[in-house]
């Protein structure tokens, strides 16, 4: 009953306020609402949601169509609210609304918005948290101090009665589903369906949501926007929302009601089976069910709302440039004034420049209209919007499942909107096509195939790197032999050219002997794909033996790729999706193989660059697909080897010929890390699960161990000389290794990090000329050295330079080392006399003096000072003073296998390796 003339009132008690906390889950209700008034009869249903309505709340404010204001203190428990409304003409307070408490005014009466006056109005109740007694009459439950009849007394001249909308006779009320493909104008076109027919609820979760912020319940600020349109977030911390209360209390409640409805779910309503179960919800006997289908090329109605909507947001782009550019030459015209200024309170004149003269600026200009170009109105399809329908995750697993409604599933009418029915199918059918060719399958998972063959690969991977390492270590020992005959041959040409002495009774000349030539293998020459076995080409020599870093990563590449695109068709299990969508690549890459897809690690930005690094064995359709060029089975996975090999070789010649494009920008990172043993720092085997990447930390070596081949042996040659006599007279020579240490254990490759070294015991000859050669070799070897490192010999045969001390002991004894140093130096304190620099010949190696020998004097050295003045050799030099006294008395002896208490040599006899001298190396 609407009031459109009269004075007329309503009131209501109020029974009870219900608590605002629900102690069972500790969860803050949403406080309590009153709101009293009129409003027309098409209003929103709750008061203060739109413009079409006006009254009063409980807390005081009064409300004209969205805005309030506060009026009166807050209405308790029991209190009796009333509202007035008055359109008597004749009434000085015509077109007002007042409130009143228990019987007594509240406030003055309140004007109608300008929108109400002169329409029907109803009377309008809006409430929650409250128990209400509403009272429309006869009598009211508190008087007013004047007389006034209540709505229920109205004469029929000043009231209009609406009735609510009944189906003609034999009809039903009815229920409508609308039926669109995701993104494609589901919600638009229901919008333009429900401008037609306003007399359709609408049940929904955006209806839902709209509800609830009618309701003035606040989302949290930390609330992340929306994530779908079908199904959006509703975390409002409120019990009844969040558990899906109200939605299921609106769906059972629905049935009921004497209402047309039309059920919006974009993803359900195209799926057979949840149709099904949400037709049964609707009794056939009070409803008939209608499906309204909106699949394939939109209609005009449609279009021509596109085209507005389009050509809005064009306008309002087009807006905000003009007044952007407006404010930057405003912007401009003041600073030219202000620089004008400027200049005239300096009393400068403004300099004539070539600038252009900005123009006055109208702030109050309108922009200009726009209009949509013939191929902004061809490309015109479906409005965009931000949020998606559906979630890709809910999209993904529910898509293939999709198709059109038949009347077997319960619906009585199915009306096609845009295109027939056969049209329809075919777009579905062509529709859920494209899908499965650019959808992403999030709950795919690997099945046993791909995990078996990935543990074949890792296998196969680890037997190539350690054959690749004991070629490399078979190529290292080769190369060391070389290096050691080498040097023990200059080693004894030196000895032989500085002391004159024959060896076995001939004059000692450099040792001159052919190398037997090895057999070698021409490696460029060999043929990648016709290689049968790739672990010998020949000669013992693997096909991946020029392999660095980035082609075991390219390798190991093709080989993923290749994996990738044959376990996915296994998989999926659906012929009809064609392989891996390529932006989809780092997802599955994830999925298989448990790691990211890091294309900077290969030196790309993108999946298609990646992709052509490996093109002999992967490529990309133009649907882009990811496909292998390798059949699925195979017996060996050798093909990767050759491929590799091959691609090596052939960027290996573009380089030559200039061609930079062909650079890798592989970090070493991208190696396959293996979960096998590796050799981590200490020198010892770890279980732990090494990287490639990762090093350990080395440790100094034990006690005496055989060195492995391959590793950079450096010699250390020990001479001593017997003070003794002795019948032999024989030269020195050198005996076998004495010692043998390792300065570092390895890292986390196993990859040995430390540097290994021998001791080499040289027993010289028990007689005085035995003696006389170590001496003059020592002086050789200073002499050497000084010409290497002029600026250390003049240090140490300044005046000022403290002469080393040395022990109290017949034997002479030094250490050479593959080239002299500036530690070696400075530890042993050599420097050569300058006169005898030239006339010693050059040696190959320097000679240090170890603790158990002597230094000779920087004025001469040993042999020299012997001959000049008579001595014998084999005494030990006198030390200068300054040495005299820093040295000890007595200094301890250093007790030595072979050598008896009183430091005499064993007569007659080389030494025996000396154990006790272990060098650690390094």
């Amino acid at each position: 009953v609407g009031v459109k003339s009269g004075r007329y009132f309503f009131e209501i008690k109020i029974i009870e306020y219900i608590n605002g906390v629900d102690s069972a889950q500790a969860v803050v209700r949403p406080k309590t609402v009153i709101r009293l008034g009129f409003s027309k009869a098409d209003a929103p249903l709750l008061l203060g949601s739109g413009d079409d309505a006006v009254g009063f709340d409980a807390d005081g404010y009064f409300w004209a169509g969205k805005k309030s204001s506060y009026t009166f203190p807050r209405a308790g428990r029991g209190s009796i609210l009333g509202v007035l409304l008055n359109l008597d003409s004749s009434s000085d307070n015509f077109n007002t609304i007042s409130l009143f408490r228990d019987g007594h005014r509240l406030t003055q009466p309140q004007s109608l918005p300008d929108n109400l006056e002169g329409e029907t109005l109803y009377p309008h109740l809006t409430f929650r948290n409250v128990t209400l007694q509403v009272n429309f009459g006869p009598s009211p439950l508190a008087p007013l101090p004047f007389k006034c009849n209540m709505i229920a007394d109205a004469s029929k001249k000043s009231v209009e009665v609406t009735k609510a909308a009944k189906p003609p006779k034999g009809k039903k009320y009815e229920v409508v589903y609308p039926i669109g493909l995701p993104d494609q104008g589901t919600f638009d076109a229901l919008d333009l369906w429900l401008q037609d027919h306003p007399d359709y609820m609408e049940l929904s979760d955006r209806t839902f949501l709209d509800w609830i912020d009618q309701s003035g319940i606040r989302r949290p600020r930390n609330l992340q926007a929306k994530s779908s349109n079908d199904k959006p977030e509703m975390h409002y911390q409120v019990r009844e929302i969040e558990d899906g209360s109200i939605r299921r209390a609106a769906f059972s409640l629905a049935p009921l009601m004497d209402r047309n409805f039309v059920v919006m779910e974009v993803c359900d309503n195209l799926l057979p089976d949840a149709r099904t179960e949400n037709l049964k919800l609707f009794p056939s006997s009070r409803f008939s069910k209608t499906a309204l289908v909106s699949v394939g090329e939109p209609n005009d109605t449609y279009l021509e709302k596109a085209k507005e909507i389009a050509l809005a947001a064009k306008q309002e782009a087009a807006d905000r440039a003009f007044k952007s550019h407006r404010l930057v030459l405003k912007a401009q015209q003041e600073a030219a004034k202000r620089r004008k200024e400027a200049l005239k309170a300096e009393g400068k004149e403004e300099e004539k420049e070539d600038e252009e003269e900005i123009p006055d600026v109208d702030m109050s200009e309108k922009p200009p209209k726009v209009e949509l170009t013939n191929e902004e109105e061809e490309a015109l399809s479906f409005i965009p919007h931000d949020v998606k329908d559906l979630t890709p995750f809910v999209l993904s697993g529910a898509f293939s499942h999709f198709a059109l409604p038949s009347k077997a599933e319960g619906f009585d009418t199915i009306k096609y909107e845009w295109e027939n029915e056969s049209s329809s199918q075919e777009y579905l059918k062509s529709w859920i096509a494209q899908k499965k060719l650019t959808l992403r399958a999030d709950d795919l998972q690997p099945g046993p195939w791909a995990p078996e063959q990935q543990q074949k690969w890792l296998a196969a991977v680890a037997a190539w790197h350690e054959k690749a390492d004991e070629y490399k270590a078979v190529l290292a020992e080769k190369q060391q032999k070389k290096q050691q005959a080498k040097r023990e041959k200059e080693i004894a040409a030196a000895r032989a050219q500085v002391t004159g002495d024959k060896v076995d009774g001939q004059e000692a000349t450099p040792m001159e002997t052919e190398e037997q030539e090895e057999e070698t293998l021409d490696f460029a020459s060999v043929d990648v794909f016709a290689a049968e076995d790739i672990l010998d080409v020949g000669l013992q020599t693997p096909l991946f033996k020029e392999f660095g870093y980035e082609d075991w990563a390219l390798m190991t590449l093709r080989f993923r790729l290749h994996l990738l695109a044959h376990a996915f068709k296994r998989d999926i299990q659906d012929p009809e999706r064609p392989g891996i969508f390529l932006d989809h690549l780092p997802f599955y890459y994830n999925r298989y193989f448990k790691e990211p897809l890091n294309l900077r690690e290969y030196g790309v930005e993108t999946l298609d660059a990646l992709v052509k690094l490996v093109d002999d064995t992967a490529y990309v359709t133009p649907d882009r697909v990811l496909e292998s060029q390798i059949g699925a089975e195979m017996e060996t996975f050798n093909i990767f080897v050759k491929l590799t090999e091959e691609a090596r070789r052939h960027r290996l010649l573009r380089l030559e010929l200039g061609d930079e494009s062909a650079k890798l920008s592989v970090t070493a990172t991208t190696q396959l890390s293996g979960k096998t043993n590796h050799k981590k720092g200490g020198g010892k085997t770890s279980s732990e699960k090494g990287s490639w990447s990762s090093a350990g930390k080395g440790k100094k070596g034990g006690s005496p161990q055989a060195p492995p081949a391959g590793k950079g042996l450096v010699p250390t040659i020990s001479a001593s000389a017997s003070s003794s006599p002795s019948q032999s007279g024989s030269p020195a020579v050198v005996g076998p290794p004495s010692h043998v240490g390792k300065s570092g254990g390895k890292d986390g490759k196993g990859k040995d990090k430390g540097s290994w070294s021998y001791g080499y015991s040289y027993a010289g000859p028990s007689t005085v000329g035995g003696a006389a050669a170590a001496a003059a070799a020592a002086a050789a070897a200073n002499a050497t050295a000084a010409t290497a490192f002029p600026k250390n010999a003049a240090a140490a045969a300044s005046p000022d330079a403290a002469p080393p001390a040395f022990a109290k002991t017949a034997a002479y004894s030094s250490a050479a080392v593959q080239a002299p140093t500036a530690s070696a130096l400075s530890k042993s304190g050599l420097a050569p006399p300058p006169q005898q620099t030239a006339a010693l010949p050059k040696a190959p190696f320097g000679i240090s003096m170890s603790k158990a020998g002597m230094m000779a004097a920087p004025s001469s050295p040993p042999a020299a000072a012997a001959a000049a003045s008579g001595a014998d050799a084999t005494a030990p030099p006198a030390a200068t003073p300054a040495a005299a006294a820093a040295a000890p008395a007595d200094p301890p002896r250093r007790r030595r296998r072979g050598w008896d208490e009183d430091d005499s040599a064993p007569a007659a006899q080389p030494q025996q390796p000396d154990q006790s001298s272990e060098r650690r190396g390094g």
